[in-house]
């Protein structure tokens, strides 16, 4: 009997990673990814290039703490971040022939915006998750809906034009916001 595989976060990275180490006949009929950040995360970056600064100690308690990060030193933020092999690798990746992918993001997430969360050749949903969403994906009653309708073979919940331009504008707002404060922060720290 075919399995599916669910993964948030960095194991949505590591699911889409094991698949090319499984069998054909051992496949899972469906890859779930909440949050993944397939093509790296902005603030995993902001948090390595801290970490390199005078000032990043101090800066490091904040955004670990804002973040749920682990120490921004640490090896899976690294992995997290957008020149990361796990990144590089998602360039180009197609899922396996059988295998149905879905990508859930959430519009206000400020971990993994939208964009980092997109497959290229799956199924991407966003959803208003609000308030700190990426910790909350795996139990947002939206994020379950969708979850169940691409299980059952359906197509995702249509969206009002509104939500449609809110999904755009707000996540990718914040993947530009994170950017913006990456390369400050690394121009500071290259005057120092």
């Amino acid at each position: 009997m075919p399995v599916d595989l669910i993964g948030h976060s960095l194991g949505g990275v590591v699911a889409r990673e094991a698949l090319a180490m499984i069998p054909e006949e051992h496949l899972p009929a469906t890859l779930i990814t909440l949050g993944s950040p397939h093509r790296g995360a902005e603030l995993a970056d902001l948090a390595t290039t801290l970490a390199s600064t005078p000032a990043g100690p101090g800066l490091a308690v904040l955004l670990e703490w804002f973040a749920s990060l682990p120490r921004i030193d640490s090896k899976a933020v690294g992995d997290l971040a957008t020149w990361s092999g796990h990144s590089r690798r998602a360039a180009g990746w197609s899922p396996p022939r059988g295998v149905r992918v879905l990508s859930v993001a959430a519009r206000e997430d400020l971990v993994v915006p939208a964009p980092a969360a997109a497959i290229d050749g799956a199924t991407s949903v966003i959803v208003p998750v609000g308030g700190w969403s990426h910790g909350r994906l795996p139990r947002d009653p939206d994020v379950l809906r969708e979850m169940r309708l691409f299980l059952a073979g359906l197509p995702p919940t249509c969206e009002r034009l509104v939500d449609l331009f809110l999904d755009s504008f707000v996540s990718r707002a914040i993947d530009n916001a994170q950017r913006a404060v990456d390369s400050s922060v690394r121009l500071m720290s290259y005057l120092e």
